[in-house]
């Protein structure tokens, strides 16, 4: 738990009452800015509206997805020192979960926070981990990945809470085809994609016609909002599959 969250959650029940006090929210969000390290990191990269942002909050926590990491795990028995990119891995968390699962793997994670890569560097000090200050993967490099995992990455927590009619003003399809094209590159033929909680389907990527669901994981109803190619929001999305097998290269 942060400084700034042990100071304040002793008035959590209060807030509704603070909430109305003429100047609270404001003088709130002041101490937070500067009592709360990742909140400012946060706020900056708001801000700064950098081009390769998604989701701005680096919220995560251990043991988060223990059955989707379990089914992952299942999917890459048969392959030795398999290497996993963690896009979006925040403070190291997730990385940590999967090294449990999957100990002889080479795991590299990337994040657009700077502040989230420095507490994930402290978190795995010591292990082989590589962690990459970005908001992007670039270019294949000579090894490409066995798995790329990207969870409640690609998406904005404020298009799940307001469910506007378009998502333009926030995110596009456009963009998330662009991250997704960029996985596709990055990942070895018969590799896997484990995508959770974005705003948009892999199924409408083009990629994704190289790509089959992989059995070790069941298909489930979305639980963030659900965006089409037209950037209009989905009423009723069915239920999609977390997990996918790369097929073949792009022609």
């Amino acid at each position: 738990m942060s400084f700034y969250r042990s100071l304040v959650r002793p008035l959590d029940r209060l807030k509704p009452r603070l909430k109305r006090l003429p100047g609270a929210v404001p003088l709130a969000r002041v101490l937070r800015y500067c009592l709360d390290a990742r909140y400012r990191s946060e706020w900056h990269l708001r801000r700064a509206r950098a081009p390769d942002l998604f989701q701005v909050t680096g919220y995560t926590m251990p043991g988060r997805y223990p059955v989707l990491f379990a089914g992952l795990a299942r999917a890459l028995a048969d392959r030795r020192a398999a290497r996993i990119l963690c896009f979006g891995c925040s403070s190291g968390e997730e990385i940590e979960s999967l090294r449990a699962l999957i100990p002889d793997a080479v795991f590299v994670g990337i994040d657009i926070n700077r502040h989230s890569i420095a507490l994930a560097r402290r978190r795995l000090a010591g292990t082989a981990v590589l962690l990459i200050h970005s908001g992007r993967i670039g270019p294949p490099g000579e090894a490409r990945f066995d798995a790329i995992v990207c969870m409640a990455v690609l998406q904005r927590t404020e298009l799940n809470q307001q469910l506007p009619a378009r998502c333009t003003p926030l995110l596009s399809f456009a963009k998330f085809e662009a991250a997704i094209a960029d996985f596709d590159r990055n990942l070895t033929t018969g590799g896997l994609l484990l995508l959770q909680h974005s705003n948009f389907r892999f199924t409408d990527t083009a990629a994704s016609k190289r790509y089959a669901a992989a059995a070790e994981l069941p298909a489930r109803l979305p639980e963030t909002a659900k965006y089409g190619r037209d950037d209009r929001l989905i009423a009723e999305a069915g239920a999609e599959a977390l997990l996918y097998r790369k097929l073949a290269e792009a022609a």
